[in-house]
């Protein structure tokens, strides 16, 4: 009986094509048996982002604010009215009012105070944009549904917390801020109760509505998730005031992805 070692049949043969390894064995007449790598499934359980580590401020980039534990990196920021603002647990540096570490480490969450100065406008926005690592994208094929933790609050008397937000799932391929597939889907969130109280919501990802591609072609390519907060999704009767009475705060917490 020979044994013939792929790499070796006659002539060289590479062990990287189609990727597969294995082991051709001649046993006499009994002919040539092939062992194949399988092919690893995508998981029913993707964990896409935790742990958050403050970042040093980058005047190039100011709104990077956070690395994940996964290397991906954490963008908040705001326009059409929304400026930074608060107290407290909050580290101010270069203008910025951002959960520290500290309040991370405790509460399981960062994020950034708000408040606007002038009434919102339709083109009014916060957003939070996560990467599940620096470059590259997650496949959640295998899953059902998105697990996100968000928190929901305000520093200080005014009650002005901000109950819904609208989660955008994107990847694909990328044009500017715009990717090919762009699927979305609004969460209502629970009242406050303490400060920087975080919940996590379980979201069907066949709720989701895309405004470009498909749920399915984004599912095998994800790139980043986006939280917003949005005019259309609150109209509260303070989103047309000004001041420190207009302060909201949503903390991010833990995001992955489950198989029902």
């Amino acid at each position: 009986m020979a044994n013939l070692r792929m790499g070796y049949i006659g002539k060289s043969f590479s062990m990287g094509v189609l990727g597969i390894v294995g082991t051709l064995v001649a046993c006499g007449g009994g002919g040539i048996t092939s062992t194949v790598a399988n092919v690893v499934a995508p998981s029913e359980h993707v964990l896409f982002a935790m742990g958050y580590s403050v970042l040093p401020f980058d005047a190039n980039d100011p709104d990077l604010k956070y690395s994940t534990k996964q290397g991906g990196k954490v963008h908040i920021g705001s326009g059409g009215g929304w400026s930074y603002g608060g107290f407290g647990i909050f580290q101010q540096t270069d203008n910025r009012f951002d959960i520290g570490q500290g309040a991370i480490d405790f509460f399981g969450g960062g994020g950034v105070l708000f408040k606007h100065l002038a009434a919102l406008t339709n083109d009014s926005y916060i957003y939070y944009k996560v990467t599940p690592r620096t470059t590259g994208s997650v496949d959640i094929s295998a899953t059902d549904n998105l697990l996100i933790s968000l928190g929901n609050d305000k520093i200080g008397s005014a009650a002005n917390t901000h109950k819904e937000v609208t989660v955008f799932l994107e990847g694909g391929t990328a044009s500017g801020f715009n990717y090919s597939n762009s699927c979305k889907s609004r969460i209502s969130l629970r009242d406050k109760d303490n400060n920087n109280n975080i919940t996590t919501y379980a979201v069907s990802l066949a709720s989701f509505t895309c405004d470009s591609g498909s749920l399915t072609n984004l599912k095998s390519s994800l790139n980043q998730v986006v939280v917003k907060v949005l005019p259309g999704d609150n109209n509260l009767p303070s989103d047309a005031a000004s001041g420190d009475s207009t302060e909201t705060l949503i903390t991010l917490g833990p995001i992955a992805f489950s198989k029902n």
